[in-house]
């Protein structure tokens, strides 16, 4: 789906950022960016073309974790991870 490639980018994108910048993710100094702020800022580091969007009219959320990033959609959770215990999107809300 498009979200599930939007989030795959996004992911992407954040991590080739992290090893771009001495192991760094963007705005990871300030104290909670919003991941419109993040998003944006790629976007303008040349990382994103343009800031993706969800086809079904979520948002992203953006989460640091020790040594990886975690983006997840209000509408379909997390997806494109090839792991069996990500989010299917098959959750009722």
């Amino acid at each position: 789906t498009t979200c599930e490639a939007n989030q795959r980018l996004i992911r992407t994108q954040l991590e080739n950022y992290y090893l771009d910048h001495q192991y760094r993710y963007p705005l990871q100094d300030q104290s909670a960016p919003s991941p419109a702020e993040i998003l944006q800022h790629l976007q303008a580091e040349h990382y994103l073309q343009t800031v993706p969007s969800c086809p079904s009219g979520g948002t992203y959320a953006i989460r640091y974790l020790k040594e990886a990033v975690e983006v997840t959609c209000s509408v379909h959770g997390v997806l494109g991870l090839d792991r069996p215990e990500g989010g299917d999107g098959d959750e009722a809300n």
